[in-house]
């Protein structure tokens, strides 16, 4: 029982980047699907990729801090 402390954080960095990735496809075949060019497609996934990390990283440091 002693390792149970760092479950719940990794547990949150592996679901934050695996909703992160799914979020950054998402946007990119949608921009890509709506006409964008290949680099703005790559550069709203980028940009959903990011989002997605910051708001994943955030809540697991209001989480860690209780």
């Amino acid at each position: 029982m002693s390792g149970t402390p760092y479950l719940v954080p990794l547990l949150v960095v592996v679901i934050t980047a695996l909703v992160s990735i799914i979020c950054g496809i998402t946007a990119g075949l949608l921009k890509r699907l709506d006409g964008g060019s290949v680099p703005a497609s790559l550069m709203m996934a980028g940009g959903a990729v990011g989002a997605c990390v910051t708001v994943g990283l955030m809540a697991m440091g209001l989480m860690w801090g209780r």
